[in-house]
């Protein structure tokens, strides 16, 4: 998200046909910090990503419990922890 917000191009993505797009996150502010690349405070980030992903009843991969901040992962390099 935060390589597409505010680079002075079409907020459009491409996505695979497996992938399901709900609304258009892209025009938010993903309130990251510029070093840490972490959600900060009010991120619309936080909570946002998924723990595991299946495709077609198969598991193909599943994020450990311990790398999770909350009750979702963060989307961005790393969870925000000053929660």
């Amino acid at each position: 998200m935060t390589t597409v917000f505010s680079n002075g191009k079409e907020d459009f993505i491409e996505l695979d046909g497996s992938v399901i797009k709900e609304g258009n996150i892209f025009n938010s502010d993903p309130y990251m910090d510029n070093t840490t690349f972490a959600p900060t405070s009010g991120s619309p980030c936080i909570n946002a990503g998924i723990s595991k992903y299946e495709r077609n009843g198969k598991k193909m991969i599943e994020l450990d419990a311990k790398y999770i901040s909350g009750p979702a992962p963060d989307i961005g390099a790393v969870e925000q922890t000053s929660r």
